[in-house]
């Protein structure tokens, strides 16, 4: 039957996808959940045409924010930063955190470890206020995750008494609506009055493939070239640009 075969064929495929897609990321509060079923995602995200590899338009991306878009062309096509990059997901796994964004919330600690309560999607400020404040005053949440800073780049004074941790992803839609409404408050309030610090873990998801992990190793190589400060600029730049959901960024 002609109706059958629809659902059977490419195009049908494609609209049940996108239809449990989005039921799923309505039902999982603002996180894009790294455990969907990639059969039911249709054809992976195309990025928009262009005559330049991704390594190009992020120097260029670099070069517009006065760093060395050469060199962060080189380090991205050196592929350095992988190994790395996928350490951080591996972790993420360990803690359950599998959807971006997912963060940690805990006392600072000299091990490289903090007890942190987990807040999960991109929360609107309140929530972030309510589990920060009980980490500053010394109260636990209802569940304690042991999260390892590792290596990750630093926003706000190391000696923050709380440490908030991000597993993110440049792609994620989600991710960048945290970025937008929600942290410039969180760094008003307690990054800049040295309450807490936020500490970046990569954590792409492979439906935002190749961009996602393109831009993961482009912030670390922009850290390169002026530590944890320019690391952040950087970062700030790519959640300016991406189109997010893997389309990348044009220039």
């Amino acid at each position: 039957m002609k109706f059958k075969n629809y659902f059977l064929s490419t195009p049908g495929s494609i609209l049940i996808g996108s239809l449990l897609i989005s039921i799923s990321i309505l039902a999982s509060s603002g996180v894009l959940k790294i455990n969907l079923p990639l059969s039911s995602l249709g054809e992976k995200t195309t990025p928009a045409a262009s005559s330049a590899t991704p390594s190009e338009i992020l120097a260029k991306v670099a070069t517009n924010i006065g760093l060395n878009g050469s060199k962060i062309k080189s380090c991205i096509d050196s592929e350095k930063y992988k190994p790395e990059i996928s350490k951080d997901s591996s972790d993420a796994s360990l803690v359950d955190a599998n959807g971006t964004p997912t963060f940690f919330i805990g006392k600072s600690s000299s091990d490289g470890k903090i007890n942190g309560v987990k807040v999960v999607g991109a929360q609107g400020f309140e929530v972030f206020k309510n589990a920060i404040d009980q980490q500053l005053s010394s109260t636990s949440g209802d569940q304690t995750f042991q999260v390892a800073v590792a290596n990750g780049p630093v926003l706000g004074s190391k000696d923050a008494p709380v440490t908030m941790i991000e597993f993110s992803d440049y792609e994620c839609p989600f991710c960048k609506s945290f970025f937008q409404s929600t942290l410039p408050q969180i760094k008003r309030d307690y990054v800049d009055t040295n309450k807490i610090k936020i500490v970046y873990r990569n954590l792409p998801l492979s439906f935002h493939e190749p961009w996602a992990t393109f831009e993961a190793q482009a912030a670390e190589c922009a850290r390169e070239q002026g530590g944890d400060k320019t690391y952040y600029q950087y970062h700030d730049a790519l959640f300016k640009a991406t189109k997010s959901n893997g389309a990348g960024i044009s220039l």
